[in-house]
């Protein structure tokens, strides 16, 4: 299982431990019980142990953002744009409200709204947690930070994604966040249709290469394998085959570098591979045949 997203403070204690209201977005008691996360082998990111003059060292695996400004002043105000944007989403007063601070809100608008209605029209956060490491979007370049986001009806946490809006907004990317917020990737992976019922579907999920020891040796090389995560739960873990000689193949050969992790759209379905049942990739973003 891919061990993805090490949450839990150590990273930026001592720039939280100041900034709690901030984050801690309800009752100590009820942050308490929320289950932690398993960690993800990242290079941890330095941590600053006392507040003298700043220091332009800066690691490269850990802020690639900008190596003019210090990790720690990204990840403060990352964090406030996102309690902030959370904060929003929990208490407006209007479906309009809520959709001002989604990215492409009115493309989501249906979907926000049976979301809400199915948990009583409130989120009802209790936890904001920032990643200790980035991850690179598939083709963009441009690395990213994510947040997981407890909540009442999600104990392990969704993934937070902001995307720039206008006017130096920070807006939420509305389908990651409902996909794991609901398990959408769990409950696929757990899924067991009959051949004649399969159905690929559409997936934003985490990802980085592996080597394969599961598939018979001949067969070992016609595929890419991926440790794949499109949840914060165990659940939301699989492995998954792309054909080599598919488009996508071609493409997540090509720009998967080992030991990076990317964000990516993955089209994936279940297909027989050596006659076992595996989860596959048929499409991915960046081909002339993904959705647009």
């Amino acid at each position: 299982m891919i061990l993805l997203l090490a949450i839990i403070g150590g990273t930026f204690w001592y720039a939280w431990k100041n900034r709690a209201k901030l984050m801690k977005l309800a009752p100590t008691s009820q942050a308490e019980t929320v289950i932690p996360l398993p960690s993800l082998e990242f290079a941890p990111a330095a941590t600053p142990e006392a507040a003298p003059a700043p220091t332009t060292t800066v690691e490269p695996a850990i802020d690639p953002l900008d190596a003019a400004t210090p990790d720690i002043t990204h990840n403060i105000a990352a964090a406030d744009r996102a309690a902030v944007l959370v904060k929003t989403l929990d208490s407006a007063a209007t479906e309009e409200d809520r959709l001002k601070v989604i990215y492409r809100g009115q493309d989501h608008k249906a979907d926000v709204k049976r979301f809400f209605d199915s948990i009583g029209n409130q989120l009802k956060p209790i936890l904001l947690d920032p990643t200790p490491a980035v991850v690179s979007p598939l083709l963009t370049g441009a690395k990213l930070r994510l947040f997981r986001l407890v909540t009442a009806t999600c104990a392990k946490g969704a993934i937070l994604r902001m995307e720039a809006g206008p006017n130096d907004t920070q807006l939420l990317d509305w389908p990651l966040f409902m996909q794991t917020h609901e398990q959408h990737f769990d409950n696929f992976v757990k899924s067991n249709p009959t051949p004649d019922q399969r159905k690929a579907e559409w997936f934003t999920v985490l990802c980085k290469r592996r080597h394969d020891f599961d598939l018979p040796k001949e067969a070992q090389d016609a595929y890419v394998c991926l440790e794949a995560q499109g949840s914060l739960s165990p659940e939301g873990s699989t492995v998954l085959y792309v054909n080599k000689g598919l488009p996508a193949g071609r493409l997540l050969e090509t720009h998967l570098k080992w030991a990076e992790i990317y964000l990516v759209d993955l089209l994936v379905g279940k297909a027989e591979i050596a006659g076992t049942t595996t989860h596959v990739v048929l499409d991915c973003t960046g081909t002339d045949t993904a959705r647009k």
